[in-house]
């Protein structure tokens, strides 16, 4: 820490430079950990199903690596209970940070094809490089499955899933996903700019001659800064934005329904349609809101005397947003129909959890078998309507 620190005296240009050599990338040590046991589980998890006298099961995500490779596909379906069951560790991990270790489970998946597909892999990761594509890994199979209402903060990052009807869906677009960069001043490239859900810029050049920070310019541009696209390097991914409503029968009483923007990527798209019922997996996560409903005295920008353009606080300006107000988004990994039954996904916080027969217990679902038994059963029923009206027997049979 103290070779990094600079006295109040100024910099010069030969210290700037120094100080620019000494800058070191950081290295997450947890998504190196996350990206070599996920490659271990991908190659090594076999299914727990039975099999013959004998014979050991084969990996199971051998042949979907096959599948994905042949079928040209770029997404991997990731069954969330077999990563629970093969290594618990690493799907805490994979819940609790998704947004942070994302990028190394991408990394991983690519170095399973790398060790498994051979000659068959490297033409497929071929064409991924000449599409300006990339890698993905999609979950599914979230044990825990929230309506819209619970999407709150503390779900920011974290893997979750939502289960909703859908109301709209977007055309197909393209969407920068890794961005390659050439500084305007110096001409050095800048390679694999993850994109923060927004256009995202490097934050300086690493060139020794802008190590002053000035590589980036303030010359303007969109994103700030005299960078340029290099396109023949970016990647790029389908992008489609989905409106999803909650679903009838899980609107409290005297409520509007609430609905949630989802965002599509790669083979998801178009998986969903106006009217489906889905469960969607992915992670909850905030976007600045272009041209905010804030107005008057809910405008977070103070002037101040003097300053260039009388602007203090100026809010998102890059995305053209002088108003600070944001809005929550849920870009889904991984999409299955929201038809499935109670006894295989729980719906997290309710009470208790519905039985398999209409929510009733053992002994009611006896009392019930007893009651088909009981002779004129259906003018029985009906006299217990209302018994303290007489008559109307029409009425009370309905």
């Amino acid at each position: 820490m103290a070779d990094l620190m600079v006295n109040d005296g100024g910099i010069g240009a030969d210290a700037g430079v120094a100080a620019h050599a000494q800058a070191r990338r950081v290295v997450d040590a947890l998504g190196q950990v996350v990206r070599g046991r996920f490659t271990d589980f991908l190659l090594t998890f076999r299914s727990p199903l039975p099999q013959q006298e004998g014979e050991a099961p084969p990996p199971e995500y051998l042949s979907r690596l096959e599948h994905m490779v042949v079928g040209d596909k770029s997404m991997l379906p990731v069954d969330y209970a077999h990563l629970a069951s093969h290594d618990p560790e690493l799907a805490q991990a994979v819940e609790a940070h998704y947004y942070r270790v994302d990028k190394f489970l991408r990394l991983g998946l690519r170095q399973a094809v790398e060790a498994t597909m051979g000659t068959l892999g490297a033409e497929y990761l071929n064409r991924l490089h000449e599409k300006r594509t990339i890698l993905s890994v999609g979950f599914q199979n979230f044990p825990r499955v929230v309506n819209i209402r619970m999407m709150r903060a503390d779900r920011i990052g974290r893997l979750s899933a939502v289960a909703g009807t859908v109301t709209r869906t977007s055309d197909i677009r393209p969407e920068l996903f890794i961005g390659s960069f050439r500084c305007q001043k110096c001409q050095t490239d800048h390679h694999g700019v993850e994109q923060q859900l927004s256009y995202t810029v490097p934050p300086r050049c690493t060139s020794p001659a802008c190590a002053l920070g000035t590589g980036g310019g303030s010359t303007g541009g969109r994103g700030g800064t005299g960078w340029a696209v290099n396109f023949d390097e970016s990647r790029f991914v389908d992008w489609q934005r989905v409106r999803v409503q909650e679903n009838a029968d899980e609107i409290p009483a005297g409520s509007l329904p609430r609905s949630l923007d989802l965002i599509l990527r790669n083979d998801l798209v178009e998986t969903a349609k106006a009217g489906d019922r889905c469960i969607f997996t992915g992670m909850l996560a905030v976007v600045g809101q272009v041209g905010g409903q804030g107005r008057g005295d809910a405008v977070v920008s103070s002037g101040r005397e003097g300053a260039s353009g009388g602007e203090g606080v100026g809010g998102l300006k890059k995305l053209g947003c002088k108003e600070m107000s944001f809005k929550t988004v849920f870009v889904a990994s991984g999409v299955e129909a929201g038809d499935r039954g109670e006894g295989e996904r729980r719906k997290e916080g309710t009470e208790e959890e519905e039985g398999k027969e209409g929510g009733l217990s053992a002994e009611e679902v006896g009392e019930v078998r007893e009651m088909r038994r009981t002779p004129d059963l259906y003018r029985r029923m009906a006299a217990c309507i209302a018994p303290g009206i007489f008559g109307h027997v029409d009425i009370k049979r309905g």
